[in-house]
């Protein structure tokens, strides 16, 4: 079975995921609902993509896949792909911008609750994906439809590209991304989504 065979219920699951795959460090997997998944030799569930990423995190060294996660995704100076949208979107490229702001707005909008006592943003891309999840299981049909359409592909393409950019070919965080890319096209097209086109703003440091 692949992802475009899934069900709008089943897709939902999958956002949540990936989002944590990309969100949690290695070493937190065991801790949450996604260490399941992990439990055994090989992960067989009955979609062929989640099989093989699964399998890609489940087999990958896990001490170098601890090292790249904070890497990637901790927050520092002259991070070479950062996660949050306001990078890519706001043309002052920094984080908690106002692309940060627009979306936690109508995170709560929708009646979501954001992250009590949170340092970081909203706008991760794991955190978006989780949430996605969220409003899809919801039936929140609307505001799934407003999120990947106005603040989800808006900027992922470019996020997912440049992640790419900077990981190797084998890298789990590679083969991630395109099956995020292909997860969010999915969606896109059971939802009739028209994607707002937006410029990116994010230089890559030297």
């Amino acid at each position: 079975m692949q992802l475009n065979d899934l069900s709008q219920s089943d897709l939902s699951i999958v956002c949540k995921l990936f989002g944590s795959l990309f969100y949690y460090q290695p070493k937190e997997y065991e801790q949450l609902p996604i260490g399941a998944y992990f439990s055994h030799d090989d992960v067989t569930t009955p979609i062929d993509e989640i099989n093989q990423i699964l399998n890609a995190f489940k087999y990958a060294d896990q001490g170098a896949l601890q090292v790249e996660h904070e890497q990637l995704f901790t927050m520092q100076e002259m991070m070479p792909a950062p996660p949050w949208s306001s990078m890519y979107l706001d043309r002052e490229s920094i984080v908690f911008g106002k692309a940060n702001n627009d979306y936690s707005e109508f995170v709560e909008h929708c009646g979501l609750s954001l992250r009590e006592g949170a340092s970081d943003p909203e706008d991760h891309i794991g955190l978006m994906l989780i949430v996605l999840g969220m409003l899809i299981d919801d039936k929140q049909d609307q505001h799934a439809k407003e999120m990947i359409g106005e603040y989800l592909a808006t900027w992922s393409g470019f996020y997912f590209s440049r992640l790419k950019e900077v990981t190797e070919e084998e890298s789990p965080y590679s083969k991630l991304a395109d099956y995020t890319a292909s997860l969010l096209e999915v969606l896109r097209k059971q939802y009739s989504v028209q994607v707002l086109i937006k410029n990116n703003f994010f230089q890559p440091p030297h």
